[in-house]
């Protein structure tokens, strides 16, 4: 009798598991080491990211996406989706560093880079790299049509 082959997707659940219990508690030794007024700004950015989460992103990317989907067809609505997702998500988390709240005049090396322009990077890396998902799409479309009418 031989015995079913089973992947490693057990293993690796229980890994990421551990792994993300592990920065949970890192996390919260973190916290505790905090000063009160610090720990509300904690609790202030948390509630605002899942109000704006709730509220704000959610809802704009659901009108955005029915705008992306009368425009292209099934195949080709993914990529430019999964930008719009990515950039969401990277102006949600880049929102308390975009405004430099806790910047100081009499301390430039505090928050001393410019935020807007890294947000802006890594905005125009996600849509390089949806550009070039695109164009690899297209050429495995080719491909495979071009593989499918050939005589055999």
């Amino acid at each position: 009798m031989t015995r079913p082959v089973t992947s490693g997707a057990p293993a690796a659940r229980l890994a990421i598991g551990v792994g993300g219990l592990v920065l949970v508690g890192v996390g919260l030794f973190n916290l505790l080491g905090i000063d009160f007024v610090n720990l509300l700004w904690v609790g202030f950015w948390l509630a605002a990211g899942l109000f704006l989460h709730d509220f704000v992103l959610s809802p704009a990317i659901a009108v955005s996406s029915k705008l992306v989907a009368r425009r292209w067809s099934v195949t080709g609505r993914r990529v430019p989706l999964v930008a719009l997702v990515s950039i969401a998500s990277l102006t949600l988390i880049a929102l308390p560093l975009l405004g430099k709240p806790g910047a100081q005049a009499g301390n430039p090396t505090l928050l001393g880079r410019n935020y807007l322009v890294g947000w802006a990077a890594a905005c125009l890396l996600v849509l390089l790299g949806a550009a070039l998902a695109e164009v690899a799409g297209r050429v495995r479309a080719r491909r495979g049509s071009r593989l499918s009418t050939t005589p055999r």
